[in-house]
This record gives structure tokens, C-alpha cells and sequence, in this order.
């Protein structure tokens, strides 16, 4: 998808985390862009490093 209108727009993939808590209703929503195929096969490992990162960054 492109990330903004016009010709010279960089094209981007996106991929959506959401956290249930216990009684199903989502906790947490997590957005992740990038400029790397994905695919069912790699999308969750791309999930994983996004989410480590954010991780990394909120304990600092």
C-alpha cells in the first residue's frame, strides 16, 4: 500500500497485533510498517522483532 497519495509514493506493507485480555475485548493494539515482503510464513517473526524492539525501548 502506499504510504502517502502521488506517483513518487513509497510503498509500504503493515501489520496489526492486537492483545485480548481475559474476557476477549482487546488490550493492547500494536501497528507495525515496513518496507519488507511479508508473507503467512514470516509475518509473526516480523511481529516478534517490532514488538522486541518496543519492548527494548520502553524499559530505557
Amino acid at each position: 500500500m502506499p504510504i502517502k497519495d502521488g506517483e513518487d509514493a513509497l510503498a509500504v506493507n503493515w501489520m496489526e497485533l492486537v492483545i485480548l485480555g481475559e474476557d476477549g475485548t482487546p488490550a493492547a493494539r500494536h501497528v507495525f510498517v515496513t518496507n519488507h515482503e511479508l508473507s503467512g510464513e514470516n509475518v509473526a517473526a516480523y511481529i516478534q522483532a517490532g514488538r522486541s524492539r518496543w519492548k527494548k525501548r520502553e524499559r530505557t
